[in-house]
C-alpha cells in the first residue's frame, strides 16, 4: 500500500505537469502540487488491491483527468471553484 501510494502520486504529478506544459507551454509548482493531491485522492481506495503498475496507470489517468477537470470541466459547468476542489478531489475520486 505504501509503494502504491508513492508511485501513484509521482505518476499523477508527472502527468499533470506534462499536460500543463503541453497546454500552457510551461509547468507550474502549483500544478505539481495539485497533481500530487490528485494522485493521492485517486489511489486511496485501491492502494491495497492493485500492484505498482496499476498504481502507475491510476496515477497517470488521474493526473490528466484532474487537469482537465480544473481547466476544461470547470469552464463547461460554469462553476465558481476558486480552489479547484471539485476538479482535483471530485474528479480524482471518480477515477
Amino acid at each position: 500500500a505504501f509503494v502504491n501510494t508513492v508511485v501513484a502520486t509521482a505518476a499523477a504529478t508527472l502527468a499533470w505537469i506534462a499536460g500543463e506544459a503541453l497546454l500552457r507551454g510551461k509547468a507550474s509548482m502549483l500544478g505539481a502540487a495539485s497533481g500530487a493531491v490528485a494522485g493521492l485522492v485517486a489511489i486511496t481506495p485501491a492502494c491495497g488491491t492493485v500492484g505498482p503498475m496499476g498504481a502507475i496507470v491510476i496515477g497517470l489517468v488521474s493526473g490528466f483527468l484532474c487537469l482537465w477537470g480544473v481547466t476544461g470541466l470547470k469552464k463547461m459547468l460554469g462553476a465558481d471553484d476558486s480552489l479547484d476542489v471539485f476538479g482535483v478531489h471530485g474528479v480524482g475520486g471518480i477515477v
